[in-house]
């Protein structure tokens, strides 16, 4: 028996201590992609809302408003959309990240479209006072 293969045949020790967990272990997460699964949901939330509310927002303008007060009331609109759709983003990527069950897209879509239309609501009722 070679040097070589005597090497092979030994054992190292775990360098886990019994009742502690590894580093690999504790960021061991049960959902892939929790984050980019977040944010996908919430690009499908923000292109539904801006195909949804959109329009109904542009409505709501007088009949002689000028390009530029479309062109703003449309900016802002969008600034809007994209904030209500990070933060619930964020918010369930973290969560998801963090639970010891896996969630399925479904479950994390929902999720965000919930947190989606609670922030939309809210910078809504903001815009009005």
């Amino acid at each position: 028996m070679s040097f070589a293969s005597e090497l092979r045949q030994v054992q190292l020790p775990s360098r886990a201590v019994a009742g502690r967990t590894t580093h690999r272990q504790a960021q061991a997460m049960p959902t892939a992609h929790p984050f980019a699964k977040a944010f996908a949901a919430a690009g499908v939330a923000y292109m539904v809302a801006t195909a949804i509310l959109l329009p109904m927002a542009l409505r709501q303008l007088p009949v002689d408003a000028s390009s530029y007060d479309h062109a703003y009331a449309v900016a802002r609109a969008l600034a809007q959309f994209t904030v209500a759709g990070f933060v619930p983003a964020l918010i369930t990527g973290m969560a998801v990240r963090q639970s010891p069950r896996p969630w399925r897209f479904r479950d994390i879509g929902l999720s965000v479209a919930a947190m989606f239309c609670l922030m939309a609501t809210l910078q809504a009722a903001a815009a009005l006072h």
